[in-house]
């Protein structure tokens, strides 16, 4: 007798054949029951193949979505997704018995919370799936993960209006040629940049999908590290993406099996340059359809905005290229910043994460508001000076690779000038007569379009491939060539072009971010080169401009961004460290850090005043202690670590149907920040001289107050040597995991490379006057992930 019960899809990967052969045999059983009708994925085989299209309709037809994710198959991980998004009763599988499928499962942030039922044989399996009962409705409630998973904002259409980009893991060329392609997109992007933060939060996942116009996910090749866990996210996200019936590209470098279930969805790029026009051709219909719908996408979120309560308290982005369109509306100025509107020649340096590129374009907009200025940035995407590097260990004559560097920044700082102007000539309205010196420029970039109309990074690569043959020569023809090369085809002509077209400009301003994203190595003498060359070019180039011109001259101001964990590991390499000056981007003042948020309240509510905010939307302590006190003494001072740590308690709290954010929120969000401030520690420590991650890991369960043998015996445990213990510690002190006891119970951290050698003195002398052992506390932000008292 055929069954009528409850219909069902369950889903599982075809290998390991005896795994499949368990779920075939459990579906079989259950379906004896009358209970359930459930069908798998091989019942769905036309002439050997399996089409996506048949799969989700089947899906739809049922009510239950089953799947085995002990090895987290892309098919699998792809039709869970599309189940999540429509709704379905989620029951899900694992083998514990299976090496390292509780590791992968947890390893998956979006999935890790969820709970699954373990089997490791039919029996097991089928009993434990009709003890479940999901014939009654609060076990079936119980199962609908939408609701888990996808409730921020609650209604996932028709969207918020963005294109949400999941970038590749890896800075591949396809990969570089795709980002770029998406930064110039008419639709506001959102940018899951794994580079950036490690693991996002599931919330911020179901905030960004349901927000989504449009989604691209750029997958791993086969090939390369790291390719297993970031396709399977993606291919969850995208399975959510098309069961909310999102506009979908998923793109992969070849070489990529395509799996085998949504292979007609994914496009594999035999090359870079064919990624790049599929992307196009792709973002060009969906810009398209997008510009038509604006204004009704506007009105739609106007409407929801009223209705949402604790939902519609938004306070933006993280991570400051998310929110571009958005900062300005609520950016806090620092000293800093101000300093960098007066100066000719100004350094950021800050950890990431402290608002270097919030600060970029802040001042992008503030020195356009006067239109006699020139704003040109600079912000290369996915590039690397290794080609470069070799040039200059060929040169075994410092003062000729000196040239040489100082020859290539002036070429690429020029081309960037070049362009900027040339840009802003192309944006003027089609009646606009060029002047004299206008049509010199426009003839110029037509005519060196091989230079002018590329990227960065391409630029850079042709340069150095030119000065890799120059490098090979004799000593004495180097400078002759580079100048002939560079300089006389070059350098020369623009700098002449650009010295008339800036002739009645106020003021020209190079805003430079992103050059130290290639300079992700151990420290070095050409590394270093490349740093202080970089310095020096921009006075050069100051004066060059104005060399012929006794009045009237061109204001150059350059602004350049650094991570000061570069700065200062390059610093050693200057040759004249005295003479570097720089501004440090400082959060060390609480009511600073808090005043971020209250900007951004201001902005999202404008009919409540911020301590309004406060009290309506906010418990007023967590335990004893005030609430402001209280996340500000649990974070890393920095504008992305206390906008983190907000955003996962709202979405806590709107997870859980709270009308204000309570203080079980606030602790729940506090566990997520701690593993994130964990990675972000681990994203920066950049030499990988030891195994970090290991010795971190090695304090779990431990007391947050350590003594220095202590200390030393976890670090012999990590497998860190003893002649490398002074230096493994000062890391762990410079990158704010540890602090040094400088009186009794009084342990003060790292925020600023200048205070620590205060610190330092502080500490020994307490030492000196005890006899006491050095002591150590771990940071307060790290205890919560590391399970530490």
């Amino acid at each position: 007798m055929a069954s009528v019960g409850m219909k069902g899809f369950l889903a599982y990967p075809s290998d390991p054949p005896h795994a499949s052969e368990i779920m075939r045999e459990a579906a079989a059983t259950i379906n004896e029951t009358q209970l359930y009708d459930i069908i798998t994925w091989q019942d769905l085989t036309v002439s050997g193949n399996i089409i996506i299209k048949s799969i989700c309709e089947a899906i739809d037809d049922s009510e239950i979505f089953l799947c085995d994710l002990t090895h987290l198959n892309p098919n699998v991980l792809f039709e869970l997704g599309y189940a999540i998004a429509r709704k379905r009763i989620i029951w899900l599988m694992l083998d514990p018995t299976v090496a390292d499928a509780k590791k992968e499962f947890q390893s998956l942030e979006i999935l890790s919370t969820l709970g699954y039922t373990e089997y490791s044989n039919t029996g097991t399996l089928v009993r434990r799936f009709l003890d479940a009962n999901l014939l009654g409705e609060d076990a079936r409630n119980k199962q609908r993960l939408y609701d888990q998973l996808l409730t921020y904002p609650a209604d996932a259409s028709p969207g918020e209006n963005i294109l949400f980009y999941l970038k590749n893991l890896h800075a591949t060329e396809t990969s570089v040629k795709i980002s770029r392609r998406v930064t110039k997109s008419a639709i506001t992007q959102v940018t899951d940049d794994p580079k950036e933060v490690i693991h996002q939060t599931s919330a911020w996942y179901a905030q960004n999908i349901t927000a989504a116009f449009a989604v691209i996910a750029n997958y791993v090749a086969k090939d390369r590290s790291g390719a297993n866990l970031h396709n399977a996210k993606l291919s969850l996200i995208s399975g959510i993406a098309h069961g909310l019936n999102k506009k979908l590209l998923m793109v992969a470098d070849a070489p990529f099996q395509s799996p085998i279930d949504y292979r007609d969805l994914l496009y594999v790029a035999p090359t870079s340059k064919q990624a790049e026009q599929y992307v196009d051709r792709w973002l060009n219909g969906v810009e398209g359809i997008y510009l038509q719908d604006e204004s009704a996408w506007k009105k739609y979120r106007e409407t929801k905005n009223l209705q949402k309560g604790l939902q519609s308290l938004s306070i933006g982005d993280y991570v400051a290229e998310n929110e571009a369109d958005t900062l300005l509306n609520y950016f806090v100025p620092t000293a800093a910043y101000s300093q960098a509107l007066q100066s000719q020649q100004t350094i950021f340096i800050g950890r990431k994460g402290t608002g270097k590129t919030a600060t970029l374009f802040k001042l992008a907009d503030e020195f356009t508001q006067n239109k006699e200025n020139h704003v040109c940035i600079v912000k290369p995407e996915g590039y690397d000076f290794e080609g470069l590097i070799q040039v200059l260990k060929a040169n075994q004559d410092r003062a000729e690779a000196g040239y040489l560097v100082e020859s290539l920044w002036k070429y690429l700082l020029y081309t960037e000038l070049i362009r900027s102007a040339y840009d802003e000539l192309q944006g003027q309205p089609a009646f606009y007569k060029y002047s004299s010196e206008e049509e010199r420029l426009n003839t110029f970039c037509l005519d060196h379009a091989d230079i002018i109309n590329v990227d960065f990074s391409s630029r850079l690569d042709i340069a150095v491939q030119q000065l890799a043959d120059v490098a090979s020569g004799k000593t004495t023809d180097k400078k002759l060539h580079i100048s002939e090369l560079l300089h006389s085809k070059h350098i020369g002509p623009m700098r002449d072009i650009l010295c008339a077209i800036f002739s009645r400009t106020e003021k020209v301003i190079l805003l430079i971010d992103n050059l130290d994203s290639a300079w992700i190595a151990q420290p070095s003498t050409e590394l270093g080169d490349l740093l202080w060359g970089l310095l020096n070019v921009i006075q050069s180039i100051s004066h060059d401009l104005n060399r012929h011109r006794k009045v009237a001259k061109i204001k150059l101001s350059v602004v350049l961004f650094l991570r000061s964990d570069i700065f200062y590991s390059l610093a050693g390499y200057a040759r004249e460290q005295d003479k570097i000056s720089f501004s440090t981007l400082s959060w060390n003042d609480k009511d600073k850090l808090i005043n971020i948020i209250d900007e951004r309240f201001k902005s999202s509510l404008e009919s409540l005043r911020p301590d309004q905010v406060w009290s309506r939307y906010f418990c007023l302590s967590v335990g004893s202690i005030p609430i402001r006190d209280y996340i500000a003494g649990k974070i890393i001072p920095r504008p992305r670590d206390i906008i983190y740590l907000f955003r996962n308690a709202i979405s806590e709290a709107v997870a859980r149907g709270h009308a204000q954010v309570e203080d079980s929120d606030i602790i729940s969000a506090e566990k997520k920040y701690s593993q994130y401030a964990l990675e972000s520690i681990l994203a920066e420590y950049v030499a990988k001289e030891f195994d970090l991650e290991a010795l971190c890991f090695a304090f779990v369960g431990k007391s947050s107050i350590i003594g220095h043998s202590d200390l030393a015996c976890l670090m012999r445990a990590s497998g860190i040597l003893e002649g490398n213990h002074a230096k493994c510690l000062s890391l762990l002190i410079d990158l704010s995991f540890l602090g040094l006891e400088v009186q009794k119970d009084d342990f003060r951290f790292i925020y600023e490379k200048s205070d620590l050698r205060k610190y330092e003195v502080m500490a020994k002398l307490y030492v000196n006057e005890t006899k006491a052992e050095p002591r150590y506390k771990v940071n307060p932000p790290f205890l919560p992930y590391l399970d530490m008292q």
